[in-house]
């Protein structure tokens, strides 16, 4: 079992992110997707080249790190949002592949959440859009806890904050392995 050195979160999707911690459980970087968006064949996808440039900018041994990304799926989209997630998902699981990641682990956003503290059954009673709004404040808060020293770029969807979030979890889940 190798000795990890960064624990990586992702949260896939066109507006996602990755998260980065080191040993010491600290945020060094977040790379947000919205600026590595292409469109090929006519879809906006994110654009792998770039990511995995940022990531080599920060990791130089690739053997050294864990994965935990949200494990997606396309509920209520249309066909080429479905594609595009899916080619999203799976184009980052290949580019760290490439990279050298030998773990790269998954969670439902249901389970991830609930051991974060972040799900619904920790909120009240809400509905709807207003319960999405909720659970994305929820994520914000939970993460700016966690890293106080970090400034997240605000946005409505808190991707930045919940790739923060899987790789604290994905940190705890391997600490001295």
């Amino acid at each position: 079992m190798p000795n990890y050195k960064y624990f990586l979160g992702i949260d896939p999707g066109q507006s996602g992110a990755i998260s980065i911690l080191n040993i010491e459980g600290e945020l060094i970087k977040v790379i947000s997707f919205k600026n590595h968006i292409r469109v090929l064949w006519g879809f906006k996808i994110i654009n792998a080249r770039t990511i995995a440039e940022e990531l080599k900018s920060v990791i130089k041994d690739f053997s050294t790190a864990t994965v935990l990304s949200e494990r997606v799926n396309s509920y209520n989209q249309g066909r080429n949002s479905a594609f595009n997630f899916g080619a999203n998902a799976i184009g980052l699981v290949l580019i760290l592949e490439v990279l050298g990641v030998k773990e790269v682990n998954s969670a439902p956003p249901l389970e991830w959440k609930d051991k974060m503290g972040v799900s619904s059954k920790h909120l009240g009673t809400f509905n709807g859009k207003d319960k999405d709004k909720a659970l994305k404040k929820l994520s914000e808060a939970k993460a700016k806890k966690l890293f106080p020293y970090f400034k997240f770029n605000p946005s409505s969807t808190a991707d930045e904050e919940e790739s923060a979030l899987l790789a604290y979890l994905c940190f705890h889940s391997n600490k001295g392995k």
